[in-house]
């Protein structure tokens, strides 16, 4: 996820821009209800954008493609494409995945070549993610680094934890029925 952390200059208006909007999205979502309600926005945020990339924000509570479920609800794919020049239109595609519930920077390529450079670094855990936890009150540190691994928390379907993947997630046991496997797979998958 971009954020004021993985930026050099921290000065900067895209710095900024970040700080502001997850201040926000902090305090609108201690203010929610607890029901999950798909995201309703219509516009699209572009943070950063090349002849091969762009870089948009993804609202929480916002499917980045597949089937709407509503009329009124859109994808993030769909505000994309409708962004691009109808010439790349038909070639844009996601090259990593959030999930429903998670705001963050989604990469979008607008080309194939694109598309399979950016998935492989992605695939080989050679693009560097960084996070900005946003804190109500004043910690003692200014800036700090946290080196606990983020895995899914096993008790809630849309929150994450700290925590070592091996031990919230151990190895799937080959005698377990193939959908306990597959489902314990694709939680340590999910978690680092």
């Amino acid at each position: 996820r971009l954020s004021s952390g993985s930026l050099r200059n921290r000065s900067s208006p895209l710095t900024k821009a970040i700080v502001a909007r997850d201040k926000h999205r902090a305090k609108t979502t201690m203010d929610a209800t607890s029901a999950r309600t798909p995201c309703r926005k219509r516009s699209l945020t572009t943070l950063y954008e090349t002849d091969d990339y762009v870089a948009v924000d993804k609202p929480f509570d916002m499917r980045i493609d597949g089937p709407a479920q509503s009329q009124d609800e859109q994808t993030l794919e769909q505000l994309v494409r409708a962004a691009v020049p109808p010439a790349l239109a038909g070639e844009v595609r996601h090259c990593h995945q959030l999930d429903y519930a998670t705001s963050g920077v989604l990469l979008y390529a607008l080309s194939r070549k694109a598309a399979a450079a950016a998935s492989k670094c992605f695939e080989k855990r050679t693009a560097k993610k960084q996070y900005l936890a946003v804190v109500w009150g004043s910690p003692a540190f200014s800036e700090t680094r946290c080196e606990l691994g983020v895995c899914q928390d096993p008790t809630h379907d849309f929150r994450m934890m700290c925590g070592d993947r091996d031990a919230v997630w151990p190895a799937p046991d080959a005698t377990a029925p193939k959908a306990d496997r597959d489902l314990r797979k694709k939680k340590r998958r999910h978690s680092g």
